[in-house]
């Protein structure tokens, strides 16, 4: 049998090469990378306006360690590569000689880091978040041309112009990712959106970023404003953001309200973040067990290089038990990940839905205060749905339970241009015995 320990050259490996070996095994896998939430809210907060995101991606949502354990029967490959390294190839294995493999076994444990001001989803749900107010400039600009001068004085009208075409363009996260990425050239570069910007397109992007960090956050907002005056001086969109989801303040006791309600619904906010790490296990183990069942045996689960240096050894010999637990945190000259499955899954972006209950405008101050006092679940696929019933999970009213649904985990859709051309929505309509359990709906 090979002993990884007693490899210390190429001269150490069995021959012939490439050598294979056989057998069951339990292989522990890691991986650690940010996490973001893709947003999902239709609401008609007035007669005949309905408005809505669909995938908005909100960066900011945190980062997720993860570990992962599989339980089969897989084959080993080990030769050299073109540089002379160690190449060792995994396969899983259908069948053995003595028939079927075991049954693959999967469980995730994610432990997600959340960040220390999560305020991008409550900017969301106002309808503040950056790429919202991208979208209103982008409308903006093609109704009222003039509004070129207040926005950017400093730039050329025709290179504004020519920004929102291509921003517009985008899909919210090719968006998402060139703004995070301005003003830093370098990171621009590595973006294929950024990469086709010329200076002057460049310098519209950081002149919106430097517009847009001039307006308070949500937190900023609770702490600054303590009068009518205070509130005024806010950015007009900032307040009619607010104003058309929290209802018009033309006085103090109006403002009281207001920053109540904005403080209330920092308790979905933080309801939403708890349930992360549940909806991160059920997202991961799915993901790993769709992509292990598309796997054949010519199907690498994973093929990496190891230098012939302490660190690379180190990393073969663990590998070779079958520990992957370091590969997320590894790189540099000593290991190269190449491909395979757990490759895949190490270097794919996490992205969770998040899902909030339609609202219409009849009785939309009560809906929405409804809003900030909610359940959070995560179905099997780890979408995060935000529902309000009774603390006791039971229907009384009219033995009747509706949920209205914006459809947005099934659909490949661009961020909502107008509301007059969008005409979607879907209602889920199921009468309930009276105090029947509705847990299993959602």
């Amino acid at each position: 049998m090979f002993d990884p320990d007693l490899v210390h050259s190429a001269s150490d490996l069995p021959q012939p090469l490439p050598y294979q070996e056989e057998g069951r095994q339990r292989l522990q896998l890691g991986w650690r990378r940010p996490f973001e939430l893709n947003f999902n809210w239709i609401r008609q907060p007035a007669p005949g306006i309905l408005e809505g995101d669909l995938g908005l991606v909100i960066h900011a949502a945190g980062e997720v360690s993860a570990t992962g354990v599989i339980e089969g029967v897989f084959q080993k490959e080990l030769w050299l590569d073109e540089r002379g390294r160690l190449q060792l190839r995994l396969n899983a294995k259908r069948e053995t000689s003595a028939g079927p493999a075991i049954a693959l076994k999967l469980t995730a444990d994610p432990t997600a880091a959340l960040p220390d001001k999560p305020e991008e989803l409550l900017a969301a749900i106002l309808g503040t978040h950056p790429q919202q107010w991208l979208r209103y400039w982008s409308e903006k600009i093609r109704t009222a041309p003039e509004a070129l001068v207040r926005l950017l004085p400093e730039c050329a009208p025709a290179a504004v112009r020519r920004f929102f075409e291509i921003w517009d363009g985008l899909d919210a996260a090719e968006a998402a990712r060139l703004w995070d990425a301005a003003p830093d050239a370098a990171a621009l570069e590595r973006l294929a959106a950024g990469a086709t910007l010329d200076d002057s397109l460049r310098e519209v992007l950081a002149g919106l970023k430097r517009y847009f960090a001039s307006m308070p956050t949500v937190q900023e907002l609770l702490n600054r404003v303590r009068s009518l005056a205070d509130y005024r001086a806010l950015d007009e969109w900032l307040r009619s953001k607010i104003e058309r989801l929290l209802g018009p303040v033309n006085s103090e006791k109006d403002l009281v309200r207001l920053l109540e309600q904005l403080t209330k619904l920092g308790g979905l906010r933080d309801a939403v973040y708890e349930k992360a790490k549940e909806a991160l296990q059920k997202k991961y183990e799915a993901e790993l067990a769709w992509r292990l069942r598309g796997a054949g045996e010519q199907t690498a689960l994973v093929e990496c290089c190891f230098a012939f240096t302490a660190r690379g050894l180190a990393l073969f010999r663990r590998a070779w038990r079958g520990d992957f637990s370091w590969m997320a945190s590894e790189g540099g000259e000593d290991f190269e990940l190449r491909s395979g499955v757990f490759g895949n899954q190490i270097s794919s972006e996490t992205r969770v839905e998040l899902h909030l209950p339609y609202l219409n405008s009849k009785g939309w101050s009560a809906r929405l205060e409804a809003l900030a006092n909610v359940e959070v679940t995560s179905d099997a696929d780890g979408r995060l749905f935000v529902y309000h019933v009774e603390a006791s999970h039971r229907i009384e009213h009219k033995n009747a339970y509706q949920s209205l649904l914006a459809l947005a985990g099934n659909l490949n859709v661009r961020r909502l241009r107008s509301a007059a051309d969008f005409t979607l929505s879907y209602t889920d309509s199921r009468r309930l015995a009276k105090h029947q359990d509705v847990t299993g709906l959602l």
